[in-house]
This record gives structure tokens, sequence and C-alpha cells, in this order.
């Protein structure tokens, strides 16, 4: 009787490890056009269901009371958006509707909470929501936001979420700090000045908020949720002690903020603001000052900072608006422009500035393991600068191929538009699907090599102890960019005519899928990976592409009625 009870066991495990591993071979094809969502079995290469929803479906979690789903579809102008439930064979079985359009969503599967935040499907309503709803008790918690949120930040066993919300100078509201203590259903709020953008936990146990002000002399992104004031306001970070509500100001240059914290000292932050000597409330025409290369030498075009506990430290002045920040190391701050690279030795009292310049326009910059050593890929060249952080100086120009450079222009625009505030790298964004990102270089798992795109259809396999490249990847076609499998062992290249599979110890794609394209068209840039991995689905033209990126095969293609998929596995 024993034995036959454990063999039962044994069948009931091995049985839920099947199904659990045969959810990654379903997936789901939501059109954010048609607001209709298809499934697809990968191992049979056929579509088994197919339902309309309502519009912008995105997300698919299970269901822990029938073994179905529940679909989030995010709604759009005039209708709001909602929760669709699914039956095991994907029947509708009922739906919830939402206050407003879900703008951002975070699902806590461990606790079965998922958080929806909603804004207004109509822009005169101010009204703004976060919907918690349990999937274990299946009730649902309505906690009313006085603007929309902007900015989210879990602690660290995710029991309390901060949030920044927007203010509204029209209605005289504040933009506020809002704790939620996710257990106890509680929420506190505190004021903060426009524009709340990141958000931090310092070691003194106070919550600093940095807010990029507005000034109608910066451009900003077009559909960017923006509070707009009447009168230019600073940006400011905001120390906030949870416990007795005290708050204390440091005041800074303009918008737009970059800012990060120091790795070792959690009560130091490094920032950079930007100079304005014209008026900060005239309308912005062209491109800002700031936003590309100043050649105003007597006036600086932005100032970094080093802030402890509060307060301003030291200063110092940039003659070109840099976009990004990095701490490459406990020492060591790094500001990527257009065209610039600041290395800023910040070990000392007075951060030093280190003897570097740049002038090419930077496509990719990269840093090693260890943040001594930076790699950095210019625009439409083939010569990689290898630079020392510690000294500022540079190791090695190397010429990766002889080819003149005739693939997609890897260009950043920096002066199509900053956000007030721009969040550091060592804050990683949370996104709900695995879509492929095209980039210019990337290191192997073990960071001793460098695969980087040529000019000519190649890609270069970048020994690092030497510096030198010690084998070309060649293929044929013009790409958009690289990025490595899911497990690390093999380089996909994304291109116009179609995608190829690379083998980094090979000198020819391990495999090529092409594309059936009309005279003017180009391939797609993008796909998605399961969340295993082993997975790899590229939608185009009512097809969708199924690749084993573990094996390194093509599965085949299947018809697609959506117009503009995305694609998700469920949850």
């Amino acid at each position: 009787m024993k034995r036959l009870l454990l063999f039962l066991l044994l069948i009931a495990c091995l049985s839920a490890s099947i199904s659990a591993a045969a959810d990654f071979n379903k997936f789901f094809v939501c059109d954010q056009i048609q607001n209709a969502v298809e499934v697809y079995d990968a191992t049979g290469l056929k579509r088994i269901s197919s339902f309309k929803t309502g519009p912008k479906p995105a997300r698919i979690v299970n269901n822990p009371h029938n073994g179905g789903y529940i679909l989030m579809y995010r709604g759009a102008k005039n209708t709001p958006g909602g929760l669709t439930f699914l039956n095991s064979i994907y029947k509708t079985t009922g739906s919830k509707k939402l206050p407003g359009i879900v703008v951002q969503d975070f699902y806590l599967k461990d606790s079965g909470l998922w958080l929806l935040f909603t804004v207004a499907s109509d822009k005169k309503i101010t009204v703004s929501n976060l919907i918690c709803y349990d999937l274990k008790n299946q009730e649902t918690n309505t906690i009313p936001l006085n603007g929309p949120p902007a900015v989210y930040r879990f602690n660290e066993d995710r029991t309390e979420l901060a949030v920044g919300t927007l203010g509204n100078s029209e209605k005289k509201v504040p933009a506020e700090l809002v704790l939620i203590d996710l257990l106890q259903n509680k929420v506190r709020s505190f004021p903060v000045s426009a524009n709340p953008g990141a958000i931090f936990n310092t070691a003194s146990g106070k919550i600093a908020v940095a807010c990029g002000g507005f000034r109608n002399s910066q451009r900003y992104p077009s559909k960017l949720l923006l509070e707009t004031t009447d009168n230019a306001e600073f940006a400011k970070l905001h120390w906030i002690d949870p416990v007795t509500g005290e708050t204390e100001v440091t005041t800074l240059g303009y918008s737009p903020l970059l800012i990060d914290q120091d790795r070792d000292d959690p009560d130091t932050f490094y920032a950079v603001c930007a100079n304005v000597y014209g008026d900060p409330n005239e309308e912005q025409r062209g491109i800002t000052l700031g936003s590309v290369f100043n050649p105003d030498l007597d006036r600086p075009a932005a100032t970094f900072y080093k802030i402890t506990s509060a307060q301003i430290e030291a200063a110092l002045e940039l003659q070109n608006q840099p976009g990004r920040l990095i701490q490459a190391s406990s020492g060591t701050v790094c500001l990527q422009g257009e065209s610039d690279l600041y290395i800023i030795d910040v070990s000392g009292l007075v951060p030093k500035l280190l003897d570097y310049k740049h002038d090419k326009s930077i496509d990719q910059f990269l840093i090693n393991n260890d943040g001594t050593i930076g790699y950095l890929s210019n625009s439409n060249s083939n010569y990689l600068n290898i630079i020392d952080l510690k000294t500022g100086k540079e190791i090695k120009t190397l010429k990766i191929s002889d080819s003149f450079y005739i693939g997609k222009l890897f260009l950043n625009f920096f002066g199509s538009g900053f956000p007030p505030v721009i969040q550091p790298d060592s804050v990683k964004p949370i996104t709900t699907t695995n879509p492929s990102e095209n980039l210019r270089m990337f290191f192997s798992q073990d960071g001793s090599v460098l695969y980087i795109l040529a000019g000519a259809p190649e890609v270069c396999v970048v020994d690092l102890q030497t510096n030198t490249v010690k084998s070309v990847i060649k293929f044929n076609d013009t790409q958009y960019g690289i990025h490595p499998t899911p497990d690390g062992k093999r380089i996909v290249v994304a291109a116009e005519n179609g995608w190829h599979l690379l083998d980094p110890s090979r000198t020819k794609p391990e495999f090529s899928l092409a594309f059936s394209l009309e005279e003017t068209e180009q391939g797609p840039e993008n796909g998605y990976y399961s969340p295993n991995g082993d997975l790899l689905v590229i939608p185009f033209k009512n097809y969708l592409y199924l690749i084993d990126p573990i094996r390194g095969v093509s599965l085949g293609k299947t018809r697609t009625k959506a117009i503009a998929p995305l694609i998700v596995w469920p949850e």
C-alpha cells in the first residue's frame, strides 16, 4: 500500500511538472488593434483558441481557483481596462471592469496579489486608483491616488510599495509620495515637488524622492505623463522620514535630473542637472541648450553634484549635457552624452574630472564586471575605444573590421527629449513580456569576450584578455542589431531579410530564417522569448515564426490574424 501511495505521489508530481512545462509551449497573441486574443500551441504549430477582448490585451496570469486564466486588458480612450476570466479551455466565464486605463501593473506571484494602477479614460477627470486584487481569496481593494502614478519602488520583501504621483497645478493638487503597506492595507502620503521620477531607501531610514521639476525651455518626450507648472521649478530631492513625516529638501538645477545612489554608501548620491542661462519659463523652440553639443565654452551646460545626507558636498561643471549616469565602481562615475564620455573620480572629498576626451557620436558604452574598463562603440564606425576608467586613459583603439559601415545607423537621439528624471541603470524596469533587444555589442556570460557588430554583415569576437579580434562570424544581410540567447550560448542577429542564429565557435550562421518580403519591405526588428528561454516567437505579416534557441533550430511558422501582435505567456 505504501509503495502504491508513493507511486501515485510520484506520478502526481511528474504530471504537475509536465503541466507547468507545457504552459511555456502555449502562448497568447494579443492583438493591440483588433482587441482579440489567439492561443497557440508551439508543439503542434497550431492555433487552439481565439476570442474577443477589451482594448489593449496585455497580460495573462494563471487562476488558482479553476485551473484557468485571468486576462488583463489595459483599455483605451474612453474605454476603461478590465479583467476577463477564462476556464482551462479558454472560454470566458466572467469579467471585471476597472475604473480606468491600466498604466502599470505588478503581479506578486508568491502572495497572489495583483496590483493594477489606473488613470481615468476621460482626460478631463484626474482620478487615479490602485486596485489590489487578491487572487487567492478573490477580494478587491481600491486605493484612490491624488494623481497619475509616475514612479514605483518596492522594499526588499515586497511588502511595501512606494509610489510617486504627479500633481495638478491647475487644481492645486500636489505631487505625492504614497507609501502602501500591502499586508495591512495602510496608506500614508507625503507632498513632494513636481514630477517625481526616482525613489530610494537610505541608510538613515529616510526615503529619498528625486523630482525633476519643470521648465518650458526643456523638450520633453511627447507621450510622457507630465506635470506642468505655471512657473519653472528646480529639480529637488526630498528626504522623507516615514515615521515622523519630517521632510528635508535639497534644491539642485533644472531638469533633466540624472541621479544614482552610491553602491557602498546609501546616504550618498550622484546627480546631474542642466544649467539654464536664459528664461526657463520661455517655451522651447528647436533643440534645447544642454540636449546636444554645447559650443559655448564659457557657459557649461550641466552641473554634477555629490550629495551626502541631504547636503551638497561638491559640484563640478560639465561642458555638455549627459543623458546617462553609471557608477562604474565604488570610486568612479561615468556620464555618457551624445558625443561625450565624462569619467569622474569620486573617491576623494572633491570629485575630479579625469582627462578623457571623446568627440565621436556614441552608440553604446559597456563596462566590465569589476568596473575598471569601459568599451565604447561609435556610430557608423568600425573602431572600438577601450578605456581605463581608473585613470581616464585610453588603453587601445581597436579596429574591428576593414569593411565600410553599411549596417543600420546606431544613433542615440539624446536631443529628441529627456524626461524630468532619468533613472539610473541600477533601477531595472519591471516588464511583463520578454521582447528581444537590438544591441551593437554585448559581453559573453563569463565576461571574457565581447561580441560586436562591424560595418559589414559580420560579428567580431573580441578577446578581452588581449584586446584583439580573435574571430569573425559573417552573414549575408543588413543588420538591425544583435543580442544573446537567454542561455547565453548563441548570438541572434535581427536583420532586414531574416534572422540569423550564430554559434561563437563557427564562422558562418548556424541557421538563417528568411522572410518573404516585397521589394520595399523590411523584416521585423523584435521577437519574444518564453519565460524559460527555450522558444523565440517572431511575428511578421500574419505569420508567427518559431525558433528553438537552445537547440539552434527553426520550428517552422504558423498563421495569425493579429495585425499588431503582443506575445505573452501565462504567469
